[in-house]
């Protein structure tokens, strides 16, 4: 009877863990596209730049997503092939980016608009 809790109580904490790991992890689910529109510098017209969630990775024992950006054109409009891959993942509502061995908040949805600080940083870089 002992052994029989013992393995019940072993499967509900897996089925746990793996159901937190799930949760943990719902910022951009894999094959996620989100499509930005961009100005050409003095172009009547626009470009886009695409990111797309590529698979899950795993990066110093964190849960992450690779996650691809793409743009076809430069800045001027001239046709180009851009792809640069990033790493996120989340953890208590904040969504990071690791780049090389520094990871950095990229958005708290905790915070409010006054004190957000330090979001967003790899939109404005690369967008």
């Amino acid at each position: 009877m002992k052994a029989k809790h013992f393995t019940l109580i072993c499967i509900i904490l897996q089925i746990t863990l793996v159901l937190n790991n799930v949760r943990a992890q719902n910022f951009a689910p894999v094959s996620a596209v989100w499509y930005y529109t961009r100005p050409l510098y003095q172009n009547p017209n626009v470009s886009y730049t695409k990111f797309e969630s590529l698979k899950d990775t795993l990066v110093n024992g964190l849960n992450c997503r690779k996650i691809q950006l793409y743009r076809p054109t430069n800045s001027l409009g001239n046709p180009i092939v851009e792809r640069r891959n990033f790493i996120f993942y989340s953890e208590n509502n904040s969504v990071y980016y690791i780049e090389g061995t520094q990871q950095y908040i990229l958005y708290d949805f905790i915070k409010t608009q006054e004190n957000i600080g330090l979001c967003l940083r790899i939109m404005t870089r690369y967008l």
